[in-house]
């Protein structure tokens, strides 16, 4: 499992930085022309390098209630996933 850890480690940190130097370069190409505006590239590419983050602790969900799962413990990875689902509402809400 740490071989596995280490790999996507290796794989989304450098995912990750692109991301977030690169969020406003993405946007402009593929948004703004048309209604988008500059100032909606920048709101864009803002949103885009804190999603970024979110890449990290998506990579490791699917390892995570693996492990949960192996080692029979199906109530904690319930809750696991309740909690994700209410931060996920709670930060769709903060940033609508």
């Amino acid at each position: 499992m740490i071989k596995v850890i280490r790999i996507k480690v290796v794989i989304i940190i450098p995912i990750i930085f692109g991301t977030i130097f690169l969020a406003k370069p993405i946007i402009r190409i593929l948004f703004e022309h048309g209604a988008f505006l500059p100032s909606d590239t920048n709101r864009t590419a803002i949103l885009l390098q804190i999603y970024a983050f979110v890449i990290l602790g998506n990579s490791f969900q699917e390892i995570i209630s693996r492990v949960l799962m192996a080692a029979k413990k199906a109530r904690a990875l319930f809750f696991l996933y309740v909690g994700y689902v209410v931060l996920n509402i709670a930060f769709n809400m903060f940033f609508m």
